[in-house]
């Protein structure tokens, strides 16, 4: 009986001890820093990391906050000797990347600063315009900085109206790192007053930018490649107006080898004409033009590998990796078939 008292008055100590050891150890909620998005720029070769946060324990306010250093972990760990409080990311909404980061052909580093800055796989990344400063300090006409949730949305929601399409830092990886070796990030503008808007999507091969597409070009960019859902698409009328259709559109790709390869998409689905004067059948052909005319427009830089690279990894796993192998270019011809069924409103 006296062993086990004993027993039991050791367990009671020892968790007494581990208790009293964990509180003082663990930060206090008034000393953490949340993080809501994180930005990195490049100037002089020192990195900029600003973001925006909030005191834990005070106000929700956001304030945005800036920190240097020789690396993105380094810049973290100033900032957090700076403020006195312990960073948190677990609450990190978007991770943004300035323009002179890619400039600096520092693509291949993305990676490596989202573990420094402990960002999950979840989180949203996008390619500012101009800084990933203006993306976290973007305001609205009152000065008050703009929820990220705003942002957030629009990475999410915005290539259903054809301008954008949402990358996650797990995505980044999966298409960056793939046997592929290509990858894109949607590019968002900041507008002093009003906040975020989509510019277009930035293609990169090899961690080198090639190609920026604009908004139109972004939206017949996921119609091709399969990732689109519902958008809007505007075609210009003869009288020089503009014209548009809501699409809810699927996208079929046959690739064939030969002496030239040969890309045949086909886009079926149905449009909601949303102007009573529309022709269905001129609207069609006008999405055909466009979609071609991207098409020739990747093809110029390079990029056209975004379509049948993927492709050929699905069908001929062996193929790709002796193309790949030789690295030479292929001949390469490619078309558009749409057939959008029209559908009226009401």
């Amino acid at each position: 009986m006296k062993r086990l008292q004993k027993i039991i008055s050791f367990f009671c100590a020892l968790c007494l001890m581990l208790l009293t050891s964990a509180c003082s150890i663990r930060a206090e909620i008034s000393d953490m820093l949340i993080f809501g998005g994180v930005g990195i720029d490049m100037e002089n070769g020192m990195v900029t990391l600003t973001v925006q946060a909030q005191r834990a324990g005070m106000d929700e306010t956001m304030i945005v906050l800036q920190a240097q250093g020789r690396t993105t972990s380094e810049a973290m760990s100033n900032l957090s000797e700076e403020t006195g409080k312990v960073i948190v990311t677990s609450q990190n909404l978007v991770f943004a990347l300035g323009q002179s980061f890619m400039e600096q052909g520092r693509a291949t580093e993305i990676d490596s600063c989202a573990r420094q800055l402990r960002i999950r796989p979840d989180v949203l990344m996008l390619l500012s315009e101009t800084t990933a400063a203006d993306i976290m300090n973007a305001r609205d006409d009152k000065g008050e900085l703009i929820p990220l949730e705003n942002l957030r949305s629009i990475c999410q929601n915005g290539f259903q109206e054809g301008k954008g399409i949402p990358v996650r830092v797990m995505d980044w990886y999966n298409e960056f790192y793939g046997e592929a070796g290509t990858a894109f990030l949607p590019v968002i503008g900041c507008q002093p007053g009003s906040g975020w808007i989509y510019q277009g999507t930035q293609l990169l091969i090899g961690g080198e930018p090639r190609l920026l597409l604009d908004r139109k070009e972004t939206g017949l960019y996921a119609m091709l490649s399969g990732e689109s859902g519902t958008q809007v698409y505007t075609m210009a009328t003869s009288q020089g107006k503009s014209a548009s259709g809501e699409i809810t559109a699927h996208t079929e790709m046959e690739l064939q080898t030969g002496e030239t390869w040969q890309m045949n998409f086909t886009i079926e689905g149905t449009n909601i004409l949303l102007e009573e004067t529309m022709d269905p059948e001129l609207f069609n052909s006008a999405l055909q033009q466009d979609c071609m005319a991207l098409l020739k427009k990747m093809e110029q830089k390079d990029c056209l590998s975004f379509f049948w690279k993927k492709k050929l990894i699905k069908t001929d796993s062996q193929l790709f990796r002796e193309v790949k192998e030789k690295e030479a270019e292929i001949p390469m011809d490619y078309s558009v078939n749409v057939l959008l069924l029209e559908l009226q409103e009401g």
